[in-house]
């Protein structure tokens, strides 16, 4: 549809004569083989971005001339780019807001100019919303700057870039060979009380060198930086500079060098520390080193370094796809999906060109909200992790400011905003119903409620074959891999010792029954201590039998003896209880499954039904059910192929060699195998899928929400 010429607002600046401040700058950039002009207050650093047509407007703001003709003027110019009413308007409004520009303005038009008078609330504002991020501007770096910019310029010059590639490729190289080193128990060395004032320390003294980084580069290519101060972040300490003049720059490798410069300095910091932290012992030093490598590089990369927030790498991002604006030209895009396509807003201006823009803005705002929130949301649990009522402060912010502030700029939106003035009410109740319609999914609609598990074919205890005691292997007795009965006598243990052992008390026993018979008519006194003797004798070769008799190892079922290394087990010392094979039987084969803490009492009470996969033939569902339910929690695992070290998805400790112990309690069920044609092996990984009849989402979300909430903080 044809952009609408003309405006209802027209009327409120049509005869106003504004002019362009004499402090502002005007440069000319490209954008995509596009011509745009960019406007500078050099005061305050503020910029706005103009068309053609819109410069030439401006080009004519002298005071004397009214907007009625000036706009005239510029859509007769043949160039073909014509300016629209509402464009001019917004045009205005942006400049005026932005104090680049000089004009009186009159009763009808005080409205229009409202955001003016606002501004002046917009800082405390900000503070009320956002009080994890508060600015407090203290000095003037920009002659400090110049002063030491011919002495500090070489650092982004091509001298400075082979220094930094010669320092930090090989720390690159030493930090992957010693990642283990550096991140064993990384939360507990972090958060501990010891490690916090350290890092209370490094970190404003590596954000200043963050910071001077980027101040430098600005003003080797000319930028002003009239702005250094403190950011309290997460009210934490940490220095700013505001080189947004560098926005002018029409180079937009000048921009990018720039927006890149305290990220290099971090890196090339964190590479220095990481050549102390190797070389020193450890100590207070060392323990400096590691926190400027987390700080210079791991935070770095984690936030600076990454386009979807709006730190360094964002400002890269945009110039290399020549899209500045990005995240509000996406949020403005989405806006006008919103009014166009579900408010029925026709007229809507469109804020995108071309279908590569299109393309770059659907696909950004989405995943840069996602990125945010799952970097919120891994904030918030660390802190809280260590520091509980704070923890609870930072995500009621959170909340806030992710989910109650965007909605309440919506509705502002949608009562309020001058593109829905001729479908308000449809917008009303269009956004009305979806909004109806997303709680009804979320809390009222059913949704299948289902939970996964993970488990290893498992067989019985008395299929398992073990040593009965301690003795060296002597022989078979039934030949491995032939098929044997329950009770069969399966191979023989011999101890030389058990054995000496068991001749001298038969031969005690011996000695004192013939005591026994000789005395026991002729001393009827010390006869019953013979006796007493005697019992105790029997009683111990009976003890030793017994042990003997468990050196003959028997098959608890029947079945298949299968043990996997035969060929070692001549000559060796085994120990009792140590395995030896198995007596494997169909029948007797059973998954043993894992189920996490937080599921258990779903399985237990709502378990309808539950289907089992085996990892190899995961394609096919098997119909299963418990052959033995959970008792108590454990923190063993059956088998270390569960554990997330040996592949499966149960945490472990890091120091468990074998891979077993859980860092939280799980509960083990049986569940019933399914016939099936192919073999069957022990220790085979399944997973099962218990169905637990259907509940709403969002109840199921909040469920998930308290269970984090009780494992993470106990209450």
């Amino acid at each position: 549809m044809a952009r609408s010429l003309f405006s209802s607002s027209w009327h409120s600046v049509a005869d106003l004569r504004p002019r362009l401040i004499p402090l502002a700058r005007v440069e000319r950039h490209v954008y995509r083989d596009k011509v745009w002009y960019v406007v500078q207050d050099q005061s305050g650093g503020r910029y706005h971005r103009l068309t053609p047509a819109a410069y030439r407007l401006v080009q004519g703001m002298d005071g004397k001339r009214t907007v009625q003709a000036l706009w005239e003027h510029a859509n007769l110019s043949g160039h073909g780019d014509e300016c629209t009413q509402n464009e001019v308007v917004d045009l205005l409004v942006q400049l005026h807001s932005a104090d680049l520009l000089l004009v009186d303005t009159n009763s009808d038009s005080a409205a229009l100019f409202a955001r003016y008078r606002k501004k002046r609330r917009a800082t405390l504002k900000q503070y009320l919303l956002n009080p994890m991020s508060l600015k407090f501007p203290l000095v003037d770096p920009d002659a400090f700057l110049q002063r030491i910019v011919p002495f500090t310029g070489w650092w982004f010059s091509t001298l400075g870039a082979v220094i930094w590639m010669l320092v930090v490729v090989p720390a690159l190289v030493l930090a992957v060979m010693h990642w283990s080193d550096l991140t064993h128990n990384f939360s507990d060395q972090i958060l501990s009380s010891s490690n916090l004032l350290v890092m209370f320390c490094v970190y404003p003294v590596v954000k200043l060198l963050h910071e001077l980084g980027h101040g430098i580069a600005a003003r080797k290519w000319g930028a002003p930086v009239h702005e250094m101060g403190l950011m309290f972040l997460v009210f934490a300490p940490v220095p700013y500079v505001n080189a947004s003049a560098t926005a002018i720059f029409p180079s937009r490798v000048q921009r990018s060098v720039v927006a890149a410069a305290g990220m290099l300095v971090e890196v090339f910091v964190a590479a220095i520390a990481l050549y102390v932290w190797l070389l020193i012992e450890p100590g207070v030093s060392r323990a400096v080193a590691y926190n400027v490598i987390v700080v210079a590089g791991v935070s770095t990369l984690i936030v600076n370094g990454n386009p979807l927030l709006r730190f360094d790498a964002y400002y890269i991002f945009t110039d290399l796809i020549e899209m500045p604006n990005l995240a509000q030209r996406g949020q403005k895009y989405y806006t006008y999906l919103w009014d166009r396509h579900i408010c029925g807003a026709h007229d809507a201006d469109q804020p995108v060109e071309t279908p590569a823009e299109k393309r770059w803005l659907l696909a950004y705002t989405p995943l840069a909200w996602c990125y945010r929130m799952f970097l919120t949301v891994t904030i918030v649990m660390f802190v809280s992790s260590a520091f509980f009522i704070f923890g609870v402060l930072l995500a009621i912010w959170v909340c806030i400011t992710a989910f109650g502030m965007p909605l309440w700029k919506s509705y502002r939106h949608v009562v309020n905003s001058a593109s829905l003035q001729r479908v308000r009410r449809r917008a009303l109740r269009v956004s009305l119903a979806i909004v109806l319609v997303v709680l009804s999914l979320l809390f009222i609609v059913p949704a299948p409620l289902r939970t996964q598990a993970e488990g290893v074919v498992w067989l019985p205890e008395r299929a398992i074959v073990r040593a009965g005691g301690d003795g060296f292997f002597r022989s078979w007795l039934d030949t491995p891999g032939g098929g044997v009965e329950a009770g069969q006598a399966l191979f023989v243990l011999e101890d030389i010792g058990l054995s000496a052992e068991i001749e001298l008390a038969r031969a005690r026993l011996h000695e004192a029954e013939s005591r026994l018979r000789a005395e026991q008519f002729s001393d009827p006194v010390k006869a019953v201590l013979l006796e007493r003797q005697r019992r105790m004798e029997a009683e111990l070769l009976a003890r030793l039998e017994e042990r003997a008799s468990l050196l003959v190892a028997h098959a608890g079922a029947s079945g298949r003896l299968i043990v996997p290394r035969a060929q070692d087990l001549a000559g060796a010392f085994l120990r009792k209880g140590d395995l030896v094979g198995y007596v494997l039987d169909r029948d007797d084969l059973i998954a043993r499954v894992v189920v996490r803490q937080d599921d258990i009492d779903l399985v237990r009470e709502r378990m309808r039904a539950a289907e089992l996969r085996f990892a190899d033939w995961i394609g096919r569902a098997h119909v299963t059910q418990v052959v033995r339910p959970a008792a108590g929690g454990v923190d063993t695992l059956p088998s270390p192929a569960l554990g997330i070290h040996g592949g499966g998805s149960v945490p472990t400790a890091v120091d468990d060699p074998e891979g077993l112990r859980t860092l939280e309690r799980v509960f083990l069920i049986d569940m019933a195998l399914p016939a099936r044609d192919e073999a069957i092996g022990f220790g085979e990984r399944v997973f099962v899928r218990f169905d637990l009849g259907w509940e709403p989402i969002g109840v199921q979300g909040l469920r998930r929400l308290r269970q984090l909430f009780l494992s993470k903080f106990g209450v």
